[in-house]
This record gives C-alpha cells, sequence and structure tokens, in this order.
C-alpha cells in the first residue's frame, strides 16, 4: 500500500489552520500588489509620451512605489508566518518520528538504520514540512497571479495575448510530465545521502578500532564511496532541475521575442499606445512568472514528497501490540523465535519454570540464544511460537538492562532518573554500594555534569555501572540484565549481586560469561544453539557432570592461571 496518500499529507495542516490561511491571505495579497503594478506602469508611460502630460503622472508614481512598499511588507509577513509554519509542522513531525520508533517491536527497532533515522530527522523531515510554508504561500501567490495576469491580458490588444498562449501552456505543462521522473531522481538523490550518514555513523562509532587496527585509509575509501554515490545522485538531480528551468525559460524568451514583433509592428503602424506595448510586457512579466518558477516549484514540490515518502514509508511499519504482564512464575512453553529475515530459528522450543523471587543465572556462548531468550522476557520480543504465562493477577513491572547499555547527554542525575521522581539521597545511597559516589561528586558539577553522548566522560565500568544504578533505583518485579558483569572487576560485580540479592520479592534473571557467578543462582539455565540444553540449581547441574561442569571446570583452569 503506498503511504503517500492525501490524508497523509494533509493530516500535519490540522494544527496549523489559522497560520495557514494567513499565509495563504498573505500571498493573495502579494499576487494583488503585483498585478497592480504593470497597470499603473502603462499608465506612467502613456502620459509621459504625451506631448502635453496630465497632472495625475505623481498621482501613478506615488501609488507605484507604494505598492513596492506594501509588497515588501507583505513578503516579510509572508517568510514569517511561512517559517513558523514549517518550524511548528517539523517539529511536530520529528516528534512523530521518534515516538513511533520507540513504538516498534524491539526486533524492528534493532533493524533501522541510525543513517535514515538521521537523514529523516535532518534532511526529509525538513524538505517535507516546507510544503506547508514556503511552498504552500509560493503556490497560492503563484496561481492568483497567474489568473490575475490572465484577466488582466484579456483587456489589452487581442492578438498579443493569442501570440502568447501558446508559449505559456508549453512553459507551464512541462514540470506536470516530468513530475514522475523528478520523484525518481529526488528518491534516488535522498537514498544516497541517507547511505551515506549510515556509513559515517558506522565509521564514527569505530573510529578507535581503525586507528588501533591502522586501517583509517579502508574507513576514508569507504566514505569516499558512499559520499561519490551521494554526489553523483544530487548531480542528476540538479541536471534535471537546470533543464526544466531551461526549458521554462526558452518559451518565455520565445514569447518576449514574438511580442516585441508583432507589438513594435503595431506601435509603428499607430495601432497600438506605447503605453499599452509597456503595460502588456509588465503583464508577461508577471504571467510568465508563476511559469518560470512552475519548474522550481515543481521540482521542491516533488522533493518534499519525495521525502514524506520515505519518511511514510518508515511510520507505516506496524507499532508493537501493547501487552500487559503478569506478576507470579513464569511458565515457558514450547518457546521459539526467529528474527525477520533469518531461515533458522535463534531460539527452539525452550521449556522450564522461573519462580517469582527466584534469581537465575543463565549461561551459554555467544550466538547460544540466551540474550534473544531474555528479550523474551523481558516483552521486547514477540515469540515465533510457543508462550509464556504468568501464575500471578496483577500487572508486573519488569526491567531490562541491555549488554550496552546506553548514557544519553544530559546530566548524571538526570540520566539516573530517567524523568523519575527519584530522590537524590536514594540516588548517592545505592552510587555509594557501587564505589561510584565519592566519583560523581569529585565531577566539575557533581550529578549535575553533563556527560556526552553515550557517557562520554566516563570509563567503560563508570558507564556500566550507571546504567545498573539507573534500574536498581525503581527495581521491578522482575529485573533482567544481559551480561550485567562484563566490563566490571570482581569487586564491582560482587557489588551488583549483592545490590541484586536486596531487591526484594524481585525476580532477578542475569545472563553472564562468568559461570563462577552461578552460585548466586536459585536457578541455572545453560544454553546451546538456541536450545535449553540443562536446567537446575548450581549444586544439581554440577553434580550431573554435564556442560555446567565443564564451563565451570574451564572457568576454575583459567582462573588458576598466571
Amino acid at each position: 500500500m503506498n503511504p503517500l496518500t492525501f490524508g497523509n499529507i494533509v493530516r500535519p495542516l490540522r494544527r496549523e489552520v489559522s497560520m495557514i490561511a494567513l499565509c495563504v491571505a498573505a500571498g493573495i495579497s502579494a499576487a494583488g500588489l503585483n498585478l497592480s503594478r504593470p497597470w499603473l506602469l502603462g499608465r506612467i508611460v502613456g502620459e509621459l509620451v504625451r506631448s502635453d502630460p496630465g497632472d495625475r503622472v505623481p498621482g501613478y508614481v506615488g501609488f507605484y512605489l507604494g505598492s513596492w512598499i506594501l509588497s515588501w511588507m507583505t513578503g516579510l509577513l509572508i517568510r514569517f508566518a511561512s517559517a513558523k509554519v514549517e518550524q511548528r509542522v517539523l517539529l511536530n513531525l520529528r516528534i512523530g518520528v521518534l515516538t513511533h520508533l520507540l513504538s516498534l517491536p524491539p526486533a524492528e527497532s534493532e533493524r533501522q538504520s541510525q543513517g535514515k533515522i538521521q537523514a529523516y530527522v535532518s534532511s526529509d523531515l525538513p524538505a517535507w514540512s516546507r510544503l506547508y510554508g514556503t511552498v504552500l504561500t509560493q503556490a497560492v501567490h503563484a496561481a492568483v497571479q497567474f489568473v490575475g495576469a490572465a484577466i488582466a491580458l484579456t483587456s489589452f490588444d487581442a492578438g498579443l495575448t493569442w501570440s502568447v498562449l501558446p508559449f505559456l501552456l508549453l512553459g507551464s505543462a512541462a514540470p506536470l510530465l516530468i513530475s514522475r521522473a523528478l520523484i525518481r531522481v529526488n528518491r534516488s538523490a535522498q537514498d544516497a545521502v541517507s547511505d551515506m550518514l549510515e556509513t559515517l555513523a558506522g565509521l564514527t562509532r569505530g573510529a578507535v578500532d581503525l586507528i588501533a587496527l591502522r586501517t583509517e585509509d579502508w574507513g576514508i575509501r569507504r566514505f569516499r564511496e558512499s559520499g561519490a554515490r551521494a554526489g553523483k545522485a544530487e548531480l542528476r538531480r540538479t541536471t534535471a532541475q537546470g533543464i526544466m528551468q531551461i526549458f521554462g525559460a526558452c518559451s518565455e524568451v520565445g514569447a518576449y521575442v514574438l511580442v516585441l514583433s508583432i507589438g513594435g509592428s503595431k506601435v509603428l503602424n499607430g495601432e497600438l499606445e506605447i503605453g499599452e506595448l509597456v503595460g502588456f510586457l509588465a503583464a508577461i512579466e508577471l504571467i510568465f512568472f508563476p511559469a518560470r518558477n512552475a519548474g522550481d516549484l515543481a521540482t521542491t514540490i516533488q522533493s518534499s514528497l519525495a521525502s514524506a515518502a520515505r519518511v511514510l514509508e518508515f511510520r507505516s511499519i506496524p507499532v508493537r501490540r501493547s501487552e500487559k504482564f503478569n506478576d507470579g512464575d513464569l511458565t515457558i512453553r514450547d518457546l521459539t523465535f526467529r528474527y525477520p529475515g533469518s531461515e533458522r530459528d535463534a531460539i527452539r522450543s525452550v521449556n522450564c519454570t522461573i519462580r517469582q523471587g527466584s534469581t537465575v543465572v543463565i549461561l551459554g556462548e555467544s550466538g547460544s540464544g540466551k540474550s534473544t531468550f531474555i528479550k523474551l522476557l523481558a516483552g521486547l520480543y514477540e515469540p515465533s511460537g510457543g508462550r509464556i504465562e504468568a501464575s500471578g493477577a496483577e500487572e508486573a513491572k519488569r526491567a531490562f538492562v541491555p549488554q550496552e547499555p546506553t548514557l544519553f547527554p544530559a546530566s548524571v542525575a538526570d540520566n539516573l532518573r530517567l524523568g523519575r521522581a527519584i530522590e537524590p539521597e536514594r540516588i548517592r545511597e545505592l552510587a555509594e554500594r557501587f564505589d561510584m559516589d565519592h566519583r560523581l561528586i569529585g565531577l566539575p558539577d557533581g550529578y549535575d555534569t553533563p556527560i556526552g553522548h553515550n557517557g562520554e566522560g566516563l570509563s567503560g565500568g563508570q558507564k556500566r555501572r550507571a546504567a545498573l544504578i539507573r534500574v536498581l533505583l525503581a527495581p521491578g518485579n522482575m529485573m533482567i540484565f544481559d551480561e550485567p558483569t562484563s566490563g566490571l572487576d570482581t569487586e564491582n560485580a560482587q557489588r551488583f549481586w549483592d545490590a541484586a540479592s536486596k531487591a526484594g520479592r524481585a525476580t532477578v534473571i542475569a545472563t553472564t560469561h562468568r559461570p563462577e557467578e552461578a552460585r548466586h543462582a536459585d536457578l541455572v539455565l545453560v544454553f546451546r544453539e538456541g536450545r535449553l540444553a540443562e536446567a537446575g540449581s548450581p549444586n544439581e547441574l554440577f553434580e550431573q557432570k554435564g556442560i555446567y561442569f565443564d564451563l565451570m571446570q574451564q572457568s576454575q583452569l583459567e582462573r588458576q592461571r598466571p
């Protein structure tokens, strides 16, 4: 289904009816003022070429200058009103993109290209919002001026009027005839820019790796290739726009040449007054102004529609279902999950029971499915098969900390609160447990110190501890952690488990790459190739001498190495 429908295009206008009405009224006024000047100019020239000019010339000149002054004032009003409409619509559209991104199923959200999202916000949405301010005002202005000038031409010599008509139709029809081609060219250029931004985002994230491996040239070459593709696409768009402008200019020049030839001959033969010819030429300028700018306006509209189509295509992705999770024991029955586009299951036929208030440690090699499993438990992914049942009747609050938690460009305190009403004393108490309070107090502005994107200014271990503090500040009925002790030393890892054990009746579920941490668990789940290979208490699994036993033995040997 094509998301670029009339309803989707006009929907942003609903909140801006009054401002858009002002823009339209200003556009009509500007067109009316422009139409007055050819008539005034013709009267002025007509009076001046007479042998005895009347005393009306100063009045005509005054009205002519007044028309220009009012046009300038109207133009300023149009700029202000158009910009205000565009910015208000743009803000709402940007919020809409973020809201939709946060409403997607996490598995779908993870597939979204960071470069495309950035392109939507920084390029596509500004182009789309121009439809409701600048473009709308220019279109109204041009349409009113075109109609007005066409009516005005009927009061001039009929022969001159008919001579202009073919050129006018030719110049106006060209943008309409190639509109679909323009949309394709604009879409191609915008896609190329989006790909370039995605390449740059990836290279920026991996800058340290490129430097460490001395492969900067590879990164530069990748960016040069994507930049070259964007440049070629932009060149095609610019060329198409230039051809359209030349086509429109040729039709206008042809009309002027014909009018000057026919009109000049009539003036010499006494069939037409010089003032009437001057007025007609000025009127041609006004009627060809919309035709001349039709190419630019059509290009802008097609570019805006192409941008709107890209964003609407993203916003047409179905949002996740709003599900409530109950508390109590969890019973997992034949749980299966397959990532979109994959040909194999990441999780296959998992069956187990997790008691409320228990601590569960999940072990397994990378790619075994343990991270996917806990995302299913957190409700971030929807099962492809099977189900997760809860025994309780009350709504559960599930908190999840991913393996690579994100810190936002805000103060330390704001990153820990995330808008929640949490007393500073509670924040400092938990920070102290993780040996973070004195470090954060030592920052230039303490807890109010701004940190950069993704925790810039904090060490890797500090960022991870801050993310753990954030979820422990408002624990839910179930707290789910993906590799919570990764990047932490033994002392801080123990601090995490101590804090988790004080979470009351909350169920704590954590994956880990450290088998020895299973001693904190009531239940250990061991995954292998997407299947639950072993489940039981640490002692039970150790006595079975299976996968868990082997992992513990291997971990012990590694710790004993010098």
